[in-house]
């Protein structure tokens, strides 16, 4: 929503400009509270990318989890957008981050990422 500061008294048009940086102030906060913060090793068992969140954190201080191409620990707290490697043996999984949530069910779990060849 824009609003039309008014021009002909200055001193109106301060505080118009003071209470729409108030409100822009107040909306960020909101959002910021809406974003998720969550933990590696909890994104991995959410995300079904590892099955329980202990071998979630037993990979992460083992090393064979990274994210943007840096090891990370489990305490990391995951983004969107982060890319996420997994190196299971021989095997290498490596996923984009497209949702974060606290929980969720079976089959909502395969959204929360994007396979990268």
């Amino acid at each position: 929503m824009m609003r039309r500061l008014p021009a002909d008294n200055p001193a109106t048009a301060n505080d118009a400009q003071v209470t729409l940086c108030l409100e822009i102030c107040l909306c960020l906060e909101r959002y910021e509270r809406m974003v998720i913060n969550l933990r590696l090793d909890k994104y991995l068992k959410v995300s079904r990318l590892i099955k329980r969140r202990t071998i979630a954190n037993e990979a992460c201080d083992g090393e064979r989890v990274s994210v943007n191409g840096k090891a990370q620990r489990a305490s990391y707290e995951v983004k969107l957008g982060d890319v996420i490697e997994i190196r299971f043996g021989q095997r290498t999984l490596r996923v984009e981050v497209l949702a974060i949530s606290e929980t969720a069910q079976k089959s909502d779990a395969p959204a929360m990422y994007r396979e990268i060849p």
